[in-house]
């Protein structure tokens, strides 16, 4: 409501329903419409729930159900928020003298302020997680809420009592945690690897980048995603997922890599990846091993620069990895070994429900497992996993000290079928080798394999045909595509098998020719 008097007269604001009661009063001249947003600027410090991520505001909105959640905020939706903490007024003159004028918010202020990218009274938010935080020390951050410090926002987790454990309760709580899924038919270190997918996210906010981890059989239904299902309930309680399908191309990858850090998920899930698919993507290699990055929103053309300190997992039937990625992913394998494994029957009938009843107690066993192995400030494991170093230190540390065994071996690159690029490329090296005993050019090489029978470099043409595929009814690419594929491989030594016999192969160029000739060499 309005009051008449002078040019300094002021508004008296109308308390209702539903609105705060200390709400702000600011002028607004059309002239100097600067001053106006200065001041709505201060006024978003009082404004409950709002942070600002990678040059955008976005709103933590408690859920009746589950975790709390982040959302962008729209230009009018900052409108309705702002509406609620301040009135606008601006002087009027009219023949009484000059009134003051009640005004919706300034449609010129809302969209400077929504297109600011920076908001010096609003707190920065990194992350939101479902659990009380590990420190770098051993230390525990119990406390629900925003930390200015870590700038992360914990929700509500009720009474947790967490400590460091000494080498012995570690090894104790391992095995409790091992415990809860000791039914399902681990191959190798894997158990360990799951393992390592829960620890992940507890210490995921400060600990740098994280592998990828691929939870993979050979046989539909054998608990893939009752185990993903286990391990976020324990870190995260069931909540804080993204994910989905697995993008199909470096553009989806990139689209949705910027919607999945604006929501601040604890986890980025792929259930029921294709079978046999091969994962890998420029993109995903560069999100698995950087914490910020940058790509436009959807839908605008502003380009922002945002972290995503997510852990990142995968679920399918055969699953391998190719490229990069190799060294960026774990496998973690369970083979049932029966034809369906869906009606056998588990210790525990209702598993989901049993981990969400004792979730506090397997919660503290994960987090006094990492705040012990943190305390004693031992030296890394050796040697470190390059583009992991800190992230592996933490875990794979804390999993070794706790008596598990050392999950790098577990990575794609080092397990025979879980890098499907290196098994191509030995299969190339042993072929080449063995069949073209002069150096070839690409357009060469093409024609040699268009010519081949099942007796005449049959098994070479296959393995050029699965390396550089045509489009349509060719079956190999075109020559400019297969030596793109070449120099790729260019110097890259592998371990190849030649009968009893490990050796190392590359492919080499042979200098001062023109076109370029390629040959296979062995260098031992």
């Amino acid at each position: 409501m309005a009051k008449k008097g002078g040019k300094n007269a002021s508004v008296r604001s109308v308390p209702r329903k539903g609105m705060p009661q200390d709400r702000r009063d600011i002028r607004y001249d059309e002239n100097v419409p600067g001053i106006c947003l200065e001041n709505t600027v201060e006024a978003l410090e009082k404004i409950d729930g709002l942070y600002q991520k990678g040059g955008q505001l976005v709103l933590i909105q408690p859920q009746n159900r589950g975790r709390d959640t982040a959302t962008p905020v729209s230009e009018s939706g900052l409108t309705c928020l702002v509406s609620k903490y301040v009135n606008y007024f601006m002087p009027k003159v009219t023949k009484q003298g000059i009134e003051d004028k009640r005004l919706t918010p300034p449609k010129i202020v809302m969209s400077a302020l929504h297109q600011a990218g920076y908001w010096p009274k609003v707190p920065y938010l990194r992350a939101i997680t479902s659990h009380p935080i590990v420190n770098h020390d051993g230390s525990i951050r119990p406390q629900t809420g925003y930390d200015p410090e870590t700038q992360v926002f914990s929700t509500h987790m009720g009474d947790l009592e967490v400590k460091p454990m000494t080498q012995n309760e570690a090894t104790h709580a391992r095995s409790t945690l091992l415990e809860l899924v000791d039914q399902f038919p681990f191959v190798g270190a894997s158990a360990d690897v799951w393992l390592g997918s829960m620890l992940t996210p507890l210490v995921r906010p400060w600990c740098g980048p994280s592998p990828m981890f691929i939870i993979t059989s050979s046989t539909p239904s054998a608990g893939k995603g009752r185990l993903v299902d286990i391990l976020s309930i324990i870190s995260c309680g069931g909540e804080g997922i993204e994910g989905g399908a697995l993008p199909p191309n470096d553009e989806e990858w990139q689209k949705r890599l910027i919607s999945w850090a604006l929501a601040c998920p604890e986890i980025i899930y792929f259930d029921n990846v294709f079978s046999g698919s091969r994962i890998g993507s420029s993109v995903l290699d560069m999100a698995l091993t950087r914490d910020r990055f940058s790509g436009r929103i959807l839908g605008q053309s502003k380009i922002i620069e945002i972290e995503l300190l997510a852990t990142w997992i995968a679920a399918g039937n055969n699953l391998s990895t190719h490229g990069d990625t190799s060294r960026r992913a774990l496998i973690c394998r369970i083979e049932p070994n029966m034809e369906r494994p869906e009606c056998r029957e588990f210790r525990i009938p209702n598993i989901l429900q049993y981990t969400k009843k004792h979730r506090a107690h397997y919660l503290s066993c994960a987090c006094g497992i990492l705040a012990g192995w943190l305390a004693t400030q031992r030296p890394s494991p050796s040697p470190p996993l390059g583009s992991f170093e800190r992230w592996s230190h933490v875990v794979r540390g804390a999993i070794l000290w706790a008596g598990g065994a050392d999950i790098a071996s577990a990575l794609a690159s080092q397990v025979s079928d879980g890098d499907d690029t290196a098994t191509i490329h030995r299969s190339l090296l042993a072929e080449w080798h063995a069949t073209l005993t002069e150096p070839v050019s690409t357009a060469k090489l093409l024609q040699l394999c268009e010519n081949a029978t099942d007796l005449y470099n049959g098994k070479l043409a296959e393995i050029i045909a699965e390396l550089c595929p045509g489009k349509g009814s060719n079956r190999y690419g075109t020559t400019r595509a297969i030596s793109t594929r070449i120099r790729g491989l260019e110097n890259r030594v592998r371990n190849v098998q030649i009968g009893s016999n490990s050796v190392r192969m590359a492919v080499k160029r042979v200098p001062n020719q023109s076109p370029i000739l390629w040959r296979v060499e062995i260098l031992d």
